[in-house]
């Protein structure tokens, strides 16, 4: 069904249903299509899903301090699972659904991301609004981010009306941009004094209005005048968009690296970018959204102008010009996100264009690792009627089929008649299809191969082999741990199938992540010790009832290991770099600290990178700021919130940290003891490691250099770049080490048991349910199989084959390969019955020449 309304045609059992009908020109039949539609998909988002829960159960699943926010919703109100679909839902909030109850019912029926269009109200309404989100993440269990949607130099809008003037076919009106003090009724200033060097006669110009679009046709055109005629009548409504069909208003470049330009309504009208953008850094909203983005200029100088406000504000770009698709890439590149306008698209290019544009650039927006957003006319009826229609359906999942990170909602939650009821036809027919969907193709690469030296070469390659074994596994979960939120975005880009829980230790990168595909953000505590902060995430999970015992989890980390420090030039030039200045008088702004490091390929431990992370954002909330600073160590940070620091001081940040790598775990109840340090390694189920493990570091590979340049004959590392597999129910010993391959990876099988102090080679490949006692040392490329049984201090020389159920005696060097199912031992290791000849000759021999020798000393 994949969540389709049935095309069969029923009898209307409803005098009102087909009443309505015939007043909208549809007759019985299109009434009964409608009901039955509605029927099909809110019996869905009711009946079929795991939303209607009873309140007990629900109860249970959160916790405690966050109960009293639910028991506050509407007794119709539902709770939506979080991992019932992928795709997220950015509902946009106007009269409507401003309330504080709305919002939060709106969070607890399944919107990720609240859209504030400044045309809906003045900035102290707004301000009302993204208050009540504050609160609803702070006391509720739901997370919810925000986008504003900021002015644009490309963007006109209607001066304000005193009342919203009803206009019918036919009639006069009047687009002005003399700002007067007051204009008659059929009369309104525009917010840009560039329109009537735009607008010719014969123009259409289009206003979008709640109702629907009101159209009108230029009939003559003065020096300050357009007077127009009305085509398509509808109620004007103050700060309306207005655009010229099929006309871009063509700012001058000197206007966009300004940020400056005519704002004839007012400085707090919302009409202006510059002002709509401080609104935003004020109020700390987690995204802004640009209209009318034409190349990556504009976006290129709103960033600079968000860095010299010490914001960290990302941008979304609108794509709704002809112009835009022409400089489609690079708008990608440069912005943080992606939203599809189809409304003002669809003015702008043939509409037969619109569905092929949008299909392009969600595939782009993937290979570019960008989150895409849809907008605009998605369940356009249901601002008016309970119920869409099957082609509205058959829109949203499309889009979901796509696989696009988003669908905003726009007049319906804004304005609409029945916002709940088309939140829910939404979910309902996103959940059923991402249900039904196949695993969408990897995305292209973002690095190529030869940038492998590069931090987000290994990353990449980490998170989509996350992706693949989730995929393979059938795993319940994925957990990413971040600072930044770019392994959580890595992740979702390859789309798995499995939800992606992503926990971090900044409330507002927990906000940013709420619009990536399939990722529920969660924030927690970082701790010294990665694997306290795992087992903490583990509880959170657990007592929402995420996941249970048993279940088979992916976890994704970045962890300390490698190398400590870097060369004393590298960081004097990573230092000038960021502090604009010497090492004498240059400073760097404590929260780009951790940036600098990434530079050097170094990452300080969680929880100083988490209060570094959190300097930007996240000031006022003093008590976070003290705990993290109590585990990180009051003796490793500066005193001062907003202190920069000074070279000597960056090279004891540099000194503490260490290599940063990567590490894949499959985790099923398996434990992973304080002091283990895991990288490039997958983890199995049912898998013990203990207290100071080291596994996935360079293997010993050397080759002796014959370059002129360093003169010969030195020592150069061979590339270590493959990773350490675990099968389930392995056990690793205290203190043992496990190096990643170089041509394959090394693998360990399952149910094998390895002692403590047991050194295990690059390349080397241990069958299944094998023992390794203590102080063994193996060999790079030493194939294992199954049931091998190797004593305590056994060498094993490099790339030795042992058969099936072999055995080493202890003490035994291995020289030479050994067949399936023979006991060996000695050094160098022969067959055990030659070993225990040797030994019983040689033990004779030597009672033989002592007896000899006592003999001799007793006839003296």
């Amino acid at each position: 069904m994949y969540g389709y309304v049935p095309t069969c045609w029923w009898v209307a059992k409803s005098r009102g249903a087909q009443d309505a009908a015939r007043r909208r020109g549809l007759g019985a039949r299109g009434a009964v299509t409608r009901a039955r539609a509605a029927r099909v998909v809110m019996d869905a988002a009711i009946s079929g899903s795991s939303a209607s829960r009873s309140m007990a159960e629900l109860m249970d699943q959160i916790p405690s301090t966050f109960r009293k926010s639910v028991l506050s919703l509407p007794s119709d109100a539902t709770i939506v699972p979080v991992t019932d679909r992928g795709i997220k839902i950015i509902s946009t909030i106007g009269p409507v659904t401003s309330s504080p109850i709305a919002l939060l019912r709106l969070a607890a029926e399944g919107t990720n991301l609240f859209r504030l269009n400044m045309s809906h109200g003045d900035y102290e309404w707004h301000a009302s609004i993204l208050e009540s989100v504050r609160d609803i993440n702070k006391t509720s269990p739901f997370c919810v981010g925000t986008i504003l949607d900021v002015g644009s130099l490309d963007m006109v809008r209607l001066g304000e009306f005193s009342f919203s003037p009803e206009l019918s076919k036919g009639d006069t009106f009047t687009l002005t941009i003399r700002h007067e003090a007051e204009y008659p009724d059929d009369v309104t200033e525009v917010s840009y004094d560039g329109f009537i060097d735009v607008v010719e006669e014969g123009d259409l110009v289009q206003v979008d209005c709640e109702q629907g679009m009101v159209e009108m046709m230029v009939r003559s055109k003065t020096d300050t005048d357009a007077t127009c005629e009305v085509v398509t009548g509808g109620k004007l409504q103050s700060r309306a968009t207005l655009m010229v069909r099929g006309k871009s208003y063509g700012v001058d470049d000197s206007s966009m690296r300004t940020l400056e330009g005519t704002c004839a309504v007012g400085p707090n009208s919302g009409c202006h970018p510059l002002s709509d953008i401080d609104f935003a850094i004020k109020e700390r909203v987690d995204y802004i959204s640009l209209s009318f983005v034409e190349s990556q200029e504009i976006i290129q100088v709103c960033r600079s102008y968000l860095r010299e406000q010490g914001s960290n504000i990302l941008i979304v770009a609108k794509i709704e010009s002809p112009r835009a698709l022409e400089n489609v890439n690079e708008i990608i590149k440069a912005a943080d996100a992606i939203m599809i306008a189809r409304g003002d698209l669809g003015t702008l290019i043939p509409f037969e264009r619109v569905p092929i544009v949008q299909e392009q650039i969600v595939q782009k927006c993937r290979d570019f690792g960008k989150p895409c957003l849809v907008s605009t006319h998605f369940l356009e009826s249901m601002t008016l009627y309970p119920t869409p229609t099957r082609a509205e359906v058959t829109d949203i999942a499309e889009a979901v089929s796509q696989g696009c990170d988003g669908m905003i909602l726009t007049s319906e939650t804004a304005t609409g008649k029945h916002p709940f009821k088309a939140l829910a036809v939404m979910h309902a027919v996103a959940r059923r299809m991402s249900g039904e969907l196949k695993p969408l193709p990897m995305p292209k690469r973002m690095h190529s191969e030869n940038q492998t030296g590069k931090p987000g070469y290994m990353a990449e390659h980490v998170a989509s082999s996350a992706a693949i074994l989730a995929n393979q596994r059938a795993a319940k979960a994925i957990l990413v741990f971040t600072q930044k939120g770019l392994m959580a975005s890595l992740v979702s880009r390859n789309r798995p199938m499995s939800p992606i829980y992503a926990f971090t230790a900044a409330p507002a990168i927990r906000n940013k992540m709420t619009i990536l595909h399939g990722v529920r953000p969660f924030k927690i505590t970082y701790h010294e010790d990665s694997e306290t902060t795992i087992r903490e995430a583990f509880e959170v999970l657990t007592t929402r009832k995420l996941v249970k015992r048993g279940e088979l989890v992916i976890v994704v980390a970045d962890v300390l290991g490698g190398s400590a420090g870097a060369p004393e030039d590298d960081v004097e030039r990573v230092f000038c770099e960021f502090s604009r200045g010497d090492v004498h008088t240059g400073k760097i702004r404590q929260g780009r600290v951790r940036a600098a490091l990434r530079k050097l390929g170094l990452k300080a431990s969680d929880a100083v990178e988490a209060l570094l992370g959190m300097r930007d954002f996240d000031l006022e909330e003093s008590t976070r700021m003290e705990l993290a600073r109590s585990r990180a160590g009051s003796n490793a940070l500066p005193a001062e919130i907003d202190s920069h620091i000074s070279y000597e001081d960056f090279k004891q940040y540099v000194a503490s940290a260490t290599e940063v790598v990567h590490t894949v775990q499959l985790r099923f109840e398996s434990v992973i003891h304080a002091g283990a340090r895991l990288s490039n390694c997958v983890v199995g189920n049912q898998c013990v490691i203990h207290q100071g493990v080291c596994i996935g570091q360079d293997g010993f590979g050397f080759e002796l250099s014959t370059s002129e340049n360093d003169g010969g004959g030195l020592h150069r590392k061979k590339p270590q770049l493959l990773n350490v597999v675990l099968a389930d129910s392995v056990e690793v010993g205290a203190n043992s080490a496990i190096d990643r391959g170089s041509w394959r990876d090394t693998f360990i099988g399952s149910g094998t048991k390895i002692d403590n102090l047991v050194q295990v080679g690059h390349n080397v490949h241990i069958g299944a349910r094998c023992i390794i006692a203590a102080q063994c040392g193996i060999g790079g490329s030493v194939t294992m199989g199954q049931y091998v049984f190797i004593g305590a201090q056994v060498g094993i020389h490099q790339h030795k084959n042992l058969g099936d159920f072999a055995k080493v005696a202890a003490k035994s060097g291995v020289m030479h390969d050994i067949p399936a199912h023979a006991v060996y031992g000695g050094y160098p290791a022969m067959p055990i019955k030659q070993f225990h000849r040797q030994s019983i000759f040689m033990r004779n021999s030597v009672l033989e020449w002592a007896n000899q020798k006592r003999a001799d000393y007793s006839r003296r």
